[in-house]
């Protein structure tokens, strides 16, 4: 008897260990995307109160910091209200980042047509200058300025592609497989009988 007490023992607890070292990997995981996520802000000396697009420029244009340039942007974008222009103009100064920092013409190219696409989305008679700029750049703009399809307002991103709307629903998730994986054996609480109703005085019926 106390053999295959043990044995039932030690069943449950590799049982226990596998659900927690899934937990773990989750968990790293969950960490991995949510510091990718941050991480460009760390270290950025920005006004996170007061953040501007043109701040962002400069960070480009006067110390050539494209990291810093798109945190402060990515941060506009995704903690604060701008107005349509506003947010036009992070989009394309982020477009701009993107063209720059990507490592292949495939991936600048395709991140760069988003960011300009999703500026006009925001604010179609945007009309400004590319600052910085070059030929391919603005070729790009040129091409998106003729899509018709771009003319129409919109009012940013709605509430679910937010960064933090993410992070914190991924954290949601890691919490609710955790409760899954530690939370007991899979037997569950042994539920105790209700007890008895006593019987009636005699005479009460």
């Amino acid at each position: 008897m106390n053999i295959l007490s043990n044995q039932s023992y030690e069943k449950a607890l590799q049982i226990k260990m596998q659900r927690i070292s899934v937990f773990v990997l989750i968990l790293l995981l969950f960490l991995g995307l949510a510091g990718n996520t941050l991480s460009q802000e760390v270290n950025c000396d920005f006004d996170r109160q007061y953040p501007s697009v043109e701040n962002a420029r400069d960070a480009v244009n006067l110390r050539s910091d494209w990291l810093c340039a798109q945190a402060e942007l990515q941060y506009i974008l995704d903690f604060t209200k701008p107005s349509p222009s506003v947010q036009a103009d992070a989009h394309i100064l982020l477009g701009i980042v993107y063209f720059n920092i990507q490592p292949d013409s495939a991936s600048r190219y395709k991140l760069a047509k988003q960011e300009f696409e999703e500026a006009f989305k925001a604010y179609p008679d945007w009309n400004g200058k590319l600052d910085p700029s070059g030929p391919e750049l603005e070729a790009l703009l040129i091409e998106i300025k003729d899509d018709d399809s771009l003319r129409v307002s919109s009012k940013g991103k709605r509430w679910y592609q937010k960064r933090w709307v993410q992070i914190v629903g991924a954290a949601l998730v890691v919490g609710t497989v955790a409760a899954i994986l530690i939370g007991g054996d899979g037997d569950g609480p042994k539920e105790e009988p209700m007890p008895d109703f006593p019987s009636p005085p005699e005479g009460s019926q």
